[in-house]
């Protein structure tokens, strides 16, 4: 017996419905539905929003994005509405969506610093009172700081949870330099008799510029030890 093309067509698909797992919405049967939605995480780093934008591919013929959710630093499940903000520090957001045929996308997390706070920066060196000739320290005396010779300058910067310290940024008369790794040192090798301003400042990772730390010290030096 022939049976006619448009019977094993419809065969065909009945063989196929009775063997497959097939997805419903509404009574409606979804007959092309192979990958779960994909969701996508966005971060503002100026304004610390997060924005979840989810897409059930392939696009026109899945079942659509029925819902998003995430977990904040493994908080209970959230489902997302719009964007949201992260507080300062560090965080860890685990997001996910799903499709109306029910299918879960497997979750994802990332992590993100939030730092709204700028660093702080303090000279340790030279100290208040410390005699240096030639960049050792040979006494304490007093609360005038004096260098004969070369000026060692070491500076300790910290940002908390933020960030990170990116550079320390050194002034002393018009001579300038800079160091990213702690401990953070710069040496003053200028001619130079009578006081002299340190100034420091630190940046970090944020672009977020700490106060100015100055000190000011005694200097005889002719600038030949190099």
């Amino acid at each position: 017996m022939r049976l006619h093309s448009k019977a094993v067509a419809i065969l065909i698909m009945f063989l196929f419905l009775m063997t497959s797992v097939v997805p419903m919405i509404n009574g409606s049967v979804i007959l092309y539905e192979p990958e779960p939605p994909v969701t996508t995480i966005f971060f503002d780093k100026y304004t610390s929003m997060i924005t979840l934008v989810a897409v059930d591919y392939p696009l026109n013929k899945g079942s659509g994005v029925k819902a998003t959710y995430y977990k904040l630093d493994g908080s209970p499940q959230i489902e997302y509405t719009e964007p949201f903000q992260l507080p300062e520090g560090r965080h860890t957001v685990e997001y996910w969506s799903v499709d109306y045929a029910d299918f879960m996308e497997t979750h994802k997390t990332a992590t993100y610093t939030v730092d709204t706070t700028p660093p702080t920066v303090k000279i340790t060196s030279p100290e208040m009172g410390g005699i240096y000739l030639l960049t050792n320290k040979i006494f304490t005396f007093g609360s005038a700081t004096i260098c004969i010779g070369k000026v060692p300058i070491e500076v300790s910067a910290n940002d908390g949870d933020g960030s990170g310290v990116e550079t320390v940024f050194f002034d002393i008369k018009n001579d300038t330099g800079y160091d990213s790794t702690a401990p953070y040192e710069y040496t003053y090798k200028g001619t130079h008799f009578g006081e002299l301003t340190i100034t420091v400042t630190a940046i970090d990772n944020m672009g977020l510029m700490s106060e100015p730390e100055t000190m000011t010290i005694t200097v005889f030096s002719l600038g030949i030890f190099r």
